[in-house]
């Protein structure tokens, strides 16, 4: 395999892939911070709420916008990864191309695991709002 047809199969495979995954979950992750605060009265009663339902739901949007901040990076990386490939060695002389891509798929995995996390925490959110909706019904009956 030659040169060129290397940088045509990471162009299309390794780049455009993870670009595509990059671009989609970013979409996922602002989505999913929007909706949460949008509809923040109806996953947690804010005025009504009790301090470790607020702070799970604040804890959820911090982590939303750490794996934005991360998949943001992470897209820096792969394509500083595909600049190395396609220019060689006049793009940031000394550094290879794995030295970008490693740490992008690194900051990927960081930013599921923190989406994932954030999801958790909004659960637990609207779980705490609703067992003291519970609570306080059954102290009035």
């Amino acid at each position: 395999m030659n040169e060129k047809e290397m940088v045509e199969m990471v162009f299309k495979f390794d780049y455009g892939e993870t670009k595509d995954l990059l671009k989609t979950f970013m979409t996922l992750i602002s989505g999913t911070l929007v909706v949460s605060v949008a509809f923040a009265e109806k996953i947690v009663e804010v005025k009504n709420a009790d301090r470790i339902a607020r702070n799970f739901l604040i804890i959820c949007w911090a982590g939303l916008v750490t794996a934005l901040v991360l998949c943001g990076l992470a897209m820096c990386l792969v394509a500083m990864y595909m600049g190395k490939v396609v220019y060689g060695d006049g793009f940031l002389p000394g550094w290879h191309g794995p030295d970008f891509a490693i740490p992008g798929l690194a900051l990927l995995l960081l930013a599921g695991g923190t989406y994932v996390a954030a999801l958790i925490c909004m659960i637990l959110a609207s779980i705490r709002s609703m067992n003291n909706k519970a609570a306080a019904a059954r102290e009035e009956a």
